[in-house]
């Protein structure tokens, strides 16, 4: 089923649901595949950066930092772009702390967890939730989302 985003078909939904179906239309579009085929267009990009921020931290949450750069490290710039965007600010230094300690020493980890990055994990789970920052998002910008 291909997700729809109208104001007709949100209007009874509550922010998780958006959030949801904002992430559901992302992955539809299956931005690891075709994202250089997308126009450079404000609301792509913009659905681009919620769907990473989702990739992000959902892999975080279930394997840290590692599972994070090993399955979608092409989403680093996009996830750190979305963090801005939905004013999280302790999401996005500790993101772009641990992208610079992978990146200087993922040549030494390659076959191997880099347990340096252990602690920001812990960091990381201390956090609050990324959802409500998110949903807050859409909600004000919902029509970056409508097609």
């Amino acid at each position: 089923m291909k997700a729809k985003i109208t104001l007709e078909n949100i209007a009874n939904l509550d922010d998780k649901d958006i959030d949801e179906l904002i992430f559901e239309k992302g992955s539809e579009k299956n931005y690891r595949t075709i994202k250089d085929y997308l126009d450079d267009n404000e609301k792509n990009k913009a659905m681009y950066e919620m769907y990473s921020m989702r990739m992000f931290e959902g892999d975080v949450c279930n394997g840290g930092f590692d599972q994070f750069f090993l399955n979608y490290e092409e989403l680093f710039f996009p996830a750190i772009n979305g963090l801005q965007k939905i004013n999280a600010p302790k999401h996005l230094s500790l993101l772009q702390r641990a992208y610079d300690i992978h990146e200087s020493q993922k040549k030494e980890f390659t076959d191997k967890r880099n347990v340096n990055l252990d602690e920001l994990d812990d960091e990381f789970y201390e956090l609050e939730d990324l959802a409500p920052f998110r949903q807050k998002f859409i909600k004000e910008n919902i029509n970056l989302f409508l097609d």
